[in-house]
């Protein structure tokens, strides 16, 4: 976001309209990654698995 605005700001290579076309594509896609680990954690969430870590070497169990 910020190298778009820097571009934008030293060149007139873009207009004001690419520019905040892309920023709008990177906030949409943020936002989908958002809503997916959301729903993710929603489906998921409840599974725990305990799990119980001994030395290798240790015979006790």
């Amino acid at each position: 976001m910020g190298l778009e605005y820097i571009v934008f700001k030293l060149s007139d290579y873009l207009s004001l309209t690419a520019f905040e076309l892309l920023e709008f594509g990177l906030a949409f896609s943020w936002l989908l990654l958002l809503l997916q680990n959301i729903e993710n954690l929603a489906r998921f969430g409840h599974n725990l698995f305990l799990v119980r870590i001994t030395p290798v070497g240790d015979k006790t169990k």
